[in-house]
C-alpha cells in the first residue's frame, strides 16, 4: 500500500485538563512525536500487517531527516518521496480538549504539489491520497485501487469541482461535514448517496456517531467506539483499516468495522491498531462503552 500526500511531523499531546491560559504552563502525560499526514495511514497499515511506503515531497532539514527515520523505524518505504532543497516538513501541534482538537502547525507548505511529482511504484495494490491538487496523473497512471480523502477547505468555498478528481477512485472517505459541504446536502446520509454516484464506495465519517456509507448500492450505517483521547489522525487511520480490509478479503461492512475499530484504538490508546488484537481490543472498547447495571 502507498500513502501518498503531504507529511508533517506531529507533537501529539493528552488530553488537557482545561484550554490554554496565557502565562500559564499547564503539565499532561508523555507528549508523542509522530510523522502525521499520509504517514499515519502508513503506520496504521503496517501495523495491521500489510507493507507500506509513503509517498510525499520531503525537504532537506534535520526535521526531515527525523521523519523519515522514524518511518523506516517501523519498515515504512520511503522511496518514493520527492526530495526538494531549502526547505523542511512543517510540524504540527495537536491539543486535544472537550472532546475535539485543536492543531498549531508552523511551517510553510511543499514548494511543488507531491501531485504533480509522486509516481506509483508498478506492483502496488492500493494508493491512498487526498484530492488537494487541480490534477494529479498519477491518480490515471495507475491500476492499483484509489482510496481517496479530502481536507478542509480554507477558503470555505467548497467548490464541487474537487470532486472531479474522483474519477477512477474505488472509494472516497471526508468526514460529515467536508461531504456535506462539497455536495450541498444536509445530512451524512445524503452526502454517502450523492458522493455513490461517483465512486463504488462513498463512505461518510461522522466521528464518535459512526459512519455512513453506501457500498453496491447499500446504504450502510453503524456506530462508532464513543472513545475519548486525542482524535489527530484518526480519519487517517479508519482509511488504513478500511483499505486493509478491502485488500484482506473482506466485504465493505466488515471492512469499514475494521477502520472503524482502527481508529478508536488510535484515539483511545494513542497507538495503530495490530491485526492480531482487533478481537480483543473490539471487545475491550465495546465493554468500555456499555452502561453500568
Amino acid at each position: 500500500m502507498l500513502a501518498a500526500g503531504t507529511l508533517f511531523l506531529d507533537v501529539l499531546y493528552p488530553d488537557l485538563g482545561h484550554a490554554p491560559v496565557l502565562g500559564h504552563e499547564q503539565w499532561v502525560g508523555q507528549a508523542a512525536l509522530l510523522p502525521g499526514a499520509a504517514a499515519n495511514t502508513a503506520r496504521a497499515v503496517r501495523a495491521l500487517g500489510m507493507s507500506a511506503a509513503v509517498a510525499a515531497v520531503i525537504g532537506t532539514g534535520a526535521v526531515t531527516e527525523f521523519a523519515l527515520s522514524l518511518l523506516e523505524r517501523e519498515s515504512i518505504a520511503t522511496t518514493a518521496c520527492f526530495r526538494v532543497g531549502d526547505w523542511d516538513l512543517p510540524v504540527t501541534a495537536g491539543l486535544p480538549w472537550d472532546g475535539d482538537r485543536a492543531l498549531i502547525t508552523g511551517g510553510s507548505p511543499a514548494p511543488v504539489p507531491f501531485g504533480e511529482v509522486i509516481t506509483v511504484p508498478p506492483g502496488t495494490r492500493a494508493v491512498t491520497t487526498s484530492l488537494e491538487t487541480p490534477d494529479m496523473p498519477m491518480l490515471r497512471d495507475t491500476d492499483a485501487l484509489i482510496f481517496a480523502d479530502v481536507g478542509h477547505d480554507p477558503t470555505n468555498i467548497w467548490d464541487p469541482a474537487v470532486l472531479r478528481q474522483l474519477e477512477g477512485c474505488y472509494a472516497f472517505t471526508p468526514n460529515a461535514m467536508e461531504a456535506q459541504a462539497y455536495t450541498r446536502t444536509e445530512t451524512p446520509v445524503a452526502a454517502a448517496k450523492a458522493l455513490a454516484n461517483r465512486v463504488p464506495l462513498a463512505v461518510v465519517t461522522c466521528g464518535a456517531a459512526g459512519y455512513v456509507a453506501v457500498a453496491e448500492g447499500k446504504l450502510i450505517e453503524a456506530p462508532g467506539f464513543p472513545v475519548t483521547g486525542n482524535p489527530t489522525g484518526a480519519g487517517d487511520t479508519f482509511l488504513a483499516g478500511l483499505v486493509v480490509g478491502i485488500l484482506q478479503g473482506l466485504d465493505s461492512p466488515q471492512a469499514l468495522e475494521l477502520g472503524a475499530l482502527a481508529a478508536a484504538t488510535r484515539i483511545r490508546y494513542g497507538r495503530p491498531l495490530h491485526f492480531e488484537e482487533r478481537d480483543r481490543v473490539q471487545l475491550s472498547l465495546r465493554r468500555e462503552s456499555e452502561p453500568p447495571c
